[in-house]
């Protein structure tokens, strides 16, 4: 399970809701992915953000404030917001913990929720079969009932396989 997954698409809702000036509970309205390796290779899937069934980038942002800043901006915060967290009270234990009550309550109640959790990649994905990263993924009783090919542009696919690639890397050099 990607412990931090949600935790990291949590931080990239609340940030992408407060640039765009929406009143709490802001983040319920924004709907974003963070997918591939936790960490410096992980992807927000701007491509298939929206905000209230509408897409980003066709969201009425507020004047004097640019998407792409938007993407940069977040993508960074959502990057390094687990190490500032540990830096400031030496673990991440209250996030996690959150994320796995989610997730026991998703099982044990069959709720069939969306999680970003570890899987082996889908086909779809183009990363090949045997590399595991975090990737939505309908969560119930069973556990992970069915993997979600998100949507993704050029740009993403190519983040993708780069994380993929690290994560692989990062496997074969302890095997």
């Amino acid at each position: 399970m990607s412990r931090a997954r949600r935790t990291d698409a949590t931080t990239a809702q609340v940030s992408c809701s407060d640039k765009a000036a929406l009143n709490p509970p802001w983040h319920q309205d924004v709907h974003v992915y963070v997918i591939g390796e936790h960490g410096d290779s992980e992807i927000i899937v701007w491509s298939s953000a929206f905000i209230g069934g509408i897409a980003l980038t066709e969201f009425p942002i507020p004047e004097g404030v640019m998407l792409k800043q938007i993407q940069q901006e977040y993508t960074e915060l959502t990057r390094k917001r687990g190490n500032s967290i540990l830096e400031r009270k030496g673990n991440t234990s209250y996030g996690i913990s959150t994320v796995v009550c989610q997730l026991v309550d998703s099982i044990l109640r069959d709720e069939k929720q969306i999680f970003p959790v570890s899987a082996r990649a889908d086909s779809n994905y183009g990363v090949g079969s045997e590399i595991v990263l975090g990737l939505p993924c309908i969560i119930s009783s069973i556990g992970i009932e069915r993997q979600l090919v998100l949507p993704r542009n050029a740009d993403e696919q190519r983040l993708l396989e780069e994380s993929a690639s690290k994560l692989n890397e990062a496997y074969n050099s302890r095997a």
